[in-house]
């Protein structure tokens, strides 16, 4: 049973990485979801609510990939915490999320 999740987890993340395209007009910086402006052939992140997406600005579109990545193989006491800031995820213990989970577990999508 362990091994069908991990395997659907594993599916849903490698289908959820995904890579979108959006269509730019003119000239001038690309202005992320946030409002921010970024130059021509310019890498920049995406921070999303549990995820982030690495974008580039390009002449004619807006270029971006999902960076899934998800820790699995949680004990019960610990819980995934998403860290906008360093867009990814730490893993606490649920009864005092200042302390790290003492126990192994794996993330999945990290390179």
């Amino acid at each position: 049973m362990k091994a069908v999740l991990i395997s659907v987890v594993i599916f849903s993340l490698a289908v959820y990485a995904d890579v979108s395209r959006t269509p730019r007009l003119g000239g001038g910086p690309c202005i992320d979801e946030e409002g921010n402006k970024h130059e021509l052939n310019e890498d920049y992140v995406n921070v999303h609510n549990s995820y982030c997406e690495n974008c580039t600005c390009h002449e004619t579109e807006i270029v971006c990939i999902s960076d899934p990545q998800f820790p699995v193989g949680i004990h019960a006491s610990c819980e995934p915490v998403f860290i906008k800031e360093e867009c990814k995820f730490q893993v606490v213990k649920k009864d005092d999320p200042t302390q790290d989970c003492p126990f192994p577990h794996k993330v999945i999508g990290q390179q």
